[in-house]
């Protein structure tokens, strides 16, 4: 999950300088982990985060927050439309979800990611 969650946050436009970029990561592994967190609220999730990385469960929400305005303001809107949900004002616990998920139903359905599959064709041409 880690290398496909890393794959998808570069081709959403996430710098992978940021904390957030790590902590969205580290977010996937848990929720494939306990899927239990996607219904418990994000305020668990961001505490489980922080104890991992020595910080507070504000700044892990807040880096979240700002990696996924990254993705939205600079980053590609293609990948944005097939990882995330379309609503006016998605939260972080939605955007996690929706990503997770769709990582999930790809790992499932194809055992290819969508990233994969689009280089494996842009290669052909």
């Amino acid at each position: 999950m880690k290398k496909k969650a890393s794959d998808a946050l570069i081709e959403l436009g996430v710098p992978a300088n940021l904390h957030g970029f790590f902590y969205i990561i580290d977010a996937m592994e848990i929720y494939e982990q306990e899927e239990d967190y996607i219904l418990s609220g994000t305020t668990a999730l961001y505490k489980k985060i922080a104890d991992m990385h020595s910080t507070t469960w504000t700044r892990v929400e807040r880096a979240i927050r700002h990696a996924f305005e990254k993705a939205v303001t600079y980053g590609n809107l293609d990948s944005l439309n097939k990882y995330m949900t379309a609503a006016q004002k998605p939260t972080n616990g939605n955007l996690l979800a929706c990503l997770y998920l769709k990582l999930k139903d790809w790992e499932t359905e194809n055992k290819m990611s969508p990233w994969a599959a689009t280089r494996k064709a842009q290669t052909k041409r």
